[in-house]
C-alpha cells in the first residue's frame, strides 16, 4: 500500500511539472510569434546600383506592356502569338514563346476583359553569370465589360523575374523568365518599401479601357 501511494504522488507531481512546462513553453512560443509579427524579418533588398536598376526597370516596363497588349488579343494564342515577349528586341531566339506568368495570362484571358499593369521593383540581384534576379510587385487593374456596364478589379502580385543582358545592347536587359510567387511568398515581403524602380507612378492612366462594352450591352 505504501508503495502504491508513493507512485501516485510521483504521477501527480510529474503531471503537475509537465503541465507547468507546457504552459511556459506555450508562453515563450506566443511571445516569439508576437515578436516576429511586430518585428518581421524580410528578404534582403539587393540593388545592383542605379544604372543597372534603371536598365532592369526599363526592360520590365517593355515586357509588361507586351503582356497587357496580349490580353483580349485574338491573334495571341497559346500555340501562336506574334506579339509575345519573345519577340522583343534583344531576346535570344531560343527563348520560350512565353514566360510562365505570360503563359498564364494568355491562358486565362477573356474576350470581355482588358488588363493594365504597373510595377515596383523590390530587389535587383546580379549573379556571377551576369543574369539578374528581380523581385517585382506587379499591380494589375482589369476592366470587365458586362451587360450592366464596366467593372474594375485589381490586385498586387509578387513576381520573380530573371533577366539577361540584351543581345543588341549589353547595357540593357531582357526578361527571360517570370514567375508569380503566390500569396504565401507575398506575405514574406513588406507591404511598403522604397522601390528601386517604379512605372506609371500614380498616374491617372492606370485604368484600362473596357473592351466591347457596347457589344456586351447589346446581349
Amino acid at each position: 500500500m505504501k508503495l502504491l501511494v508513493h507512485w501516485e504522488r510521483i504521477v501527480v507531481v510529474g503531471t503537475g511539472i509537465f503541465l507547468i512546462l507546457m504552459i511556459i513553453i506555450g508562453c515563450v512560443m506566443f511571445q516569439h510569434q508576437e515578436y516576429k509579427r511586430l518585428h518581421p524579418v524580410y528578404p534582403e533588398q539587393y540593388t545592383a546600383g542605379a544604372v543597372i536598376d534603371q536598365s532592369v526597370g526599363r526592360a520590365i516596363e517593355k515586357y509588361q506592356a507586351v503582356l497587357d497588349s496580349e490580353q483580349n488579343n485574338p491573334d495571341c494564342t497559346l500555340s501562336n502569338c506574334p506579339i509575345s515577349s519573345k519577340y522583343l528586341p534583344g531576346v535570344p531566339e531560343d527563348r520560350a514563346l512565353f514566360t510562365n506568368a505570360e503563359r498564364n495570362n494568355v491562358r486565362w484571358s477573356s474576350s470581355n476583359e482588358q488588363t493594365k499593369s504597373d510595377f515596383s521593383i523590390y530587389s535587383v540581384n546580379v549573379k556571377e553569370d551576369k543574369t539578374v534576379e528581380a523581385i517585382v510587385y506587379v499591380r494589375k487593374t482589369t476592366c470587365i465589360a458586362t451587360k450592366e456596364g464596366e467593372k474594375h478589379s485589381g490586385g498586387t502580385f509578387l513576381h520573380r523575374m530573371i533577366l539577361i543582358p540584351s543581345l543588341l545592347d549589353g547595357s540593357e536587359y531582357v526578361v527571360m523568365e517570370d514567375v508569380d510567387l503566390g500569396l504565401e511568398a507575398g506575405h514574406q515581403y513588406p507591404g511598403s518599401f522604397d522601390p528601386l524602380y517604379s512605372s506609371h507612378e500614380e498616374t491617372t492612366a492606370l485604368y484600362p479601357p473596357c473592351p466591347n462594352v457596347s457589344e456586351s450591352n447589346k446581349h
